[in-house]
């Protein structure tokens, strides 16, 4: 329970931050094209990756608890290379949480677009993203302790289905 009272990340926050990173909307997009393409076949590749995200996870969850600060692979880099690798595994990953965020909220609005077929228009679409984005970005400026409960609900409801 200490995980959910302290500004650092714990163990489970950064196992489920570990999962939510690999997990993204892939999981709920890419089943039915791979099941189309391959078919039974699909259910070992999906094992075989779900192990490969449960190791990834571990070993983040295993190196933050060696670490004090906040940061993840940008501390772990820096420490272990120096200011350069540190620097480039920080824009790297700025980099790539932008186009992360931008896939799974357009993946989530192209799955939504079944249900409602106005947030895959065009127009609306580019509202629909923009908004999403803010939201988020809100979110995210709440803090650590705010995001790390709500990564946590998010990674098990992701987990569930």
């Amino acid at each position: 329970m200490d995980d959910l009272k302290s500004n650092k990340l714990g163990f489970w926050s950064i196992f489920f931050l570990g999962i939510n990173s690999i997990i993204g909307s892939g999981i709920f997009l890419l089943p039915n094209k791979a099941y189309a393409d391959v078919g039974l076949a699909s259910l070992i590749v999906i094992l075989i990756n779900a192990t490969l995200a449960l190791f990834l996870a571990l070993c983040f969850a295993e190196t933050a608890s060696i670490f004090d600060k906040n940061g993840s692979s940008f501390v772990y880099a820096k420490e272990a290379y120096g200011n350069f690798v540190g620097f480039e595994i920080g824009i790297f990953a700025w980099f790539i949480g932008i186009v992360s965020w931008a896939a799974e909220i357009q993946g989530f609005l192209t799955a939504f677009g079944g249900i409602y077929p106005i947030t895959i228009d065009p127009y609306y679409n580019k509202l629909f993203v923009v908004g999403i984005g803010v939201f988020l970005g809100v979110l995210n400026y709440l803090g650590v302790k705010f995001s790390k409960i709500l990564n946590n609900l998010i990674t098990v409801s992701k987990l569930l289905p």
